[in-house]
């Protein structure tokens, strides 16, 4: 497969908990596309450990794995829609890696939901990338910011 169809992300992301307590995490995810006739799917993974760019310390690190298929489905020919698409999502969240001289994890209740707002923030920049992508080009890179704040 061509370099070009492989995404390297990295995100970090803050969510304040209850009591005023700032959480935060840290994801590096490598990510490829393989392109059939009948459809493109996205798998990923996280990297826990990175040699050449060291996580910061104290962080939690994201641990997650999956697979994004869409399939061309054609459902009847139409002139203003002869296709449609259906979207398959395959999702692994395994619970975050505490890097060493970092805090415990906070309540389960709140990590729940910082995770979630965490998932959704990782997967729209990997939508992005992929969207924006030039199947000409070389590898891309796409770096993100999280900031939550939970009320």
């Amino acid at each position: 497969l061509p370099d070009h169809n492989i995404v390297y992300t990295h995100n970090e992301s803050t969510v304040k908990l209850q009591g005023g307590t700032l959480c935060k995490s840290e994801g590096r995810w490598i990510a490829r596309m393989y392109s059939e006739p009948n459809r493109a799917v996205v798998v990923y993974r996280s990297i826990l450990d990175d040699a050449l760019e060291p996580h910061t310390p104290g962080r939690l690190r994201d641990n997650l794995m999956g697979c994004n298929s869409v399939l061309r489905v054609v459902l009847q020919r139409c002139e203003i829609d002869p296709s449609k698409t259906r979207h398959m999502v395959v999702h692994q969240c395994t619970p975050a890696v505490m890097s060493e001289g970092g805090e415990s994890s906070p309540p389960t209740g709140e990590m729940t939901e910082f995770l979630l707002n965490m998932l959704r923030s990782h997967m729209d920049r990997i939508k992005q990338a992929v969207i924006q992508h030039d199947p000409t080009s070389s590898s891309i890179q796409a770096n993100h910011d999280v900031k939550l704040e939970q009320n």
